[in-house]
């Protein structure tokens, strides 16, 4: 709960910096172009896409990767793509995974069923 507050108070600073603020934020983390930065994760169509579309997160909220645009060229850093795919990561509540395995659903089904059997319902 606390990392995607977080993480929502992280994405709405980012979308109210002004341009300069943005080029300067990445410029002091490294910023490089980002077929530089996403080389071994994807390609670079696939990080600008995530840069202005943005990628749907496991809360529903659509997270967008960090970029900036200089002339014909976008740019991002390291940093900038640790957080995107920090905040893309499902966040367990209470040490709970919030997704379940095939089978593990199927036995709390079974075990739903049984109960309502049980009470008559």
């Amino acid at each position: 709960m606390v990392a995607s507050l977080l993480t929502s108070i992280e994405l709405a600073a980012w979308e109210t910096l002004t341009a300069k603020e943005r080029v300067d934020r990445l410029i002091a983390e490294g910023m490089r172009p980002i077929a530089e930065k996403v080389r071994g994760i994807t390609t670079p169509s696939t990080g600008v896409r995530w840069g202005l579309r943005g990628v749907v997160g496991p809360d529903g909220q659509r997270v967008r990767l960090e970029i900036v645009r200089v002339g014909n060229r976008i740019y991002t850093s390291s940093q900038a793509v640790a957080r995107f795919l920090e905040r893309l990561q499902p966040c367990p509540v209470d040490g709970v995974p919030t997704t379940r395995s095939p089978a593990a659903r199927r036995r709390s089904a079974d075990a739903a069923a049984t109960e309502l059997e049980r009470l008559g319902v």
